[in-house]
């Protein structure tokens, strides 16, 4: 299948200052800023995910030309929370954001997993941990590690809900990118599983009239 001219409606989720905003920043820009604003009501981006060949081949993908995530950065203060099922719903792909320095924040990430559950249960989710240049223990220069939430319980969570996992760095980069390809290449490889039709944005509903649920499947970095 060839899917040249596809576009997935993404949604980053999250509350606020765990670095949803530099997250997209680093994707788009390959840029970091310390102070970056927070967001308010929502943010849009567009990005075209280039793949590795290889990691195409081996998913049994022949082509991604053309494909384009638009990216929806929505507002975690928790005056906005309201607002954020107008931009969840629908979406192909949720990337579920914490702070790896704040188990609070981990704890409001299951708290948006349960709101996709119950109000888009065919949105593909990704539960992603951030910051984690402030875990020392991966630098390996014998410093203060300031993780609050294991690795551990991260991904053991997302292997008993069905879920991706990912670890990265907004600030450094790690993972970043990796976090939007294994995302992009979970829809490309669902889709042309059920060889839904080219063209046009492809959110949750269509997906889900293909007869496959976007939250199969998983992986972890």
């Amino acid at each position: 299948m060839s899917a040249a001219g596809r576009k997935y409606k993404i949604v980053l989720l999250g509350d606020s200052g765990v670095g949803k905003s530099s997250l997209a920043q680093r994707l788009i820009k390959d840029e970091w800023t310390d102070n970056i604003s927070s967001t308010v009501g929502a943010s849009f981006y567009r990005y075209t995910p280039q793949l590795d060949a290889a990691k195409l081949k081996e998913a049994g993908i022949n082509n991604n030309n053309g494909i384009s995530f638009d990216i929806w950065d929505t507002a975690g203060q928790e005056r906005y929370k309201s607002l954020a099922s107008m931009y969840y719903r629908g979406a192909a792909a949720a990337l579920v954001v914490y702070d790896i320095t704040s188990y609070e924040s981990y704890e409001r990430a299951k708290y948006w997993m349960k709101e996709l559950n119950e109000n888009s249960p065919e949105t593909h989710v990704t539960l992603c941990g951030n910051k984690v240049d402030m875990d020392n223990n991966n630098n390996n220069d014998g410093g203060a590690s300031f993780r609050k939430v294991p690795r551990e319980e991260g991904k053991a969570f997302c292997d008993a809900n069905n879920l991706f996992f990912v670890e990265v760095s907004a600030k450094t980069g790690v993972n970043v990118k990796t976090a939007f390809d294994n995302i992009a290449i979970h829809l490309l490889r669902t889709d042309n599983k059920n060889n839904v039709r080219q063209g046009g944005v492809v959110g949750a509903t269509e997906r889900e009239q293909s007869g496959e649920n976007g939250k199969k499947g998983g992986c972890c970095n």
